[in-house]
């Protein structure tokens, strides 16, 4: 699906947008990044230590960052 999607495609997201990823996630970093970069007024939280199953693997920390992001959002 990433490799299909263009910085076009993304900078056209008008909704919030969180980019949550783990610094060991099979979608490398520089890429997620690049993600963020396109999409106007996203927020990006790389987690250290963390894999594609980021929230299994670190639940507390997660939804932390995600209840923060929506009472930002609002």
């Amino acid at each position: 699906l990433f490799r299909s999607l263009r910085a076009e495609d993304l900078e056209r997201i008008e909704a919030p947008t969180l980019v949550l990823a783990g610094d060991r996630d099979y979608v490398a970093v520089p890429h997620t990044v690049a993600m963020f970069e396109a999409i106007p007024d996203a927020r990006l939280c790389i987690v250290p230590g963390g894999s594609h199953g980021l929230l299994t693997e670190q639940p507390a920390l997660t939804t932390r960052v995600i209840l923060d992001f929506l009472a930002e959002s609002h």
